[in-house]
């Protein structure tokens, strides 16, 4: 996929530079920039197509929201490849809907689900560069915001209903899991 976005972009910042002649350094960053959104773009047209497709475009609506506002504050495992990433991601939306569809977790299952996220979530959030050299005291304000958040949607989704509440746990389970395949933040940390 990113061969196909390259060539794309390339040919588009070719056209964008005949009008304005960028320098070496801001035809990278145009570039780069791009490709980026077009990666994006692209794998968010394809979720989408199979949740139309599938009938569950308002299952996958919530779950790509849900799991994007999860992934941004905590970090978690990447794919190598683009392709990996989209079949990554996939599972990632698209599993947690089919669970939610034919499980039917009762309160006390949800809160016991719940309780073992946010000990992952502790232990493991966050996983992003721009916390490193973070006081511990700040690092743990991170922690505390990240879980309260995902505490907050899952429960508000299981006041809407049982299947978006078990939904957006589902998801919150499967970034938890990609947080311990991306290794422990506080391995690599250096505190103040």
């Amino acid at each position: 996929m990113k061969d196909y976005t390259h060539v794309i972009v390339i040919s588009i910042v070719d056209k964008m530079n005949e009008y304005r002649r960028y320098s070496e350094a801001e035809r990278i960053v145009i570039t780069y920039g791009l490709e980026l959104f077009f990666n994006t773009f692209f794998k968010l047209i394809i979720y989408l197509a199979i949740g139309c497709i599938c009938d569950i475009l308002i299952e996958t609506i919530i779950a790509v929201f849900v799991l994007a506002i999860l992934r941004i504050l905590s970090g978690g495992y990447h794919s190598q490849s683009d392709f990996g990433c989209l079949i990554l991601t996939g599972g990632m939306i698209f599993l947690p809907i089919i669970l939610s569809k034919y499980l039917c977790v009762i309160d006390e299952c949800f809160c016991i689900f719940l309780l073992g996220i946010i000990i992952v979530y502790f232990f493991y959030v966050p996983q992003d560069n721009k916390y490193l050299g973070l006081s511990k005291e700040k690092l743990m304000r991170v922690k505390i915001k990240v879980i309260l958040i995902m505490m907050g949607m899952s429960l508000g989704g299981l006041l809407i209903s049982n299947q978006l509440g078990c939904l957006v746990m589902f998801v919150a389970l499967v970034q938890g899991l990609s947080l311990i395949k991306g290794g422990a933040y506080e391995s690599n940390a250096k505190y103040d």
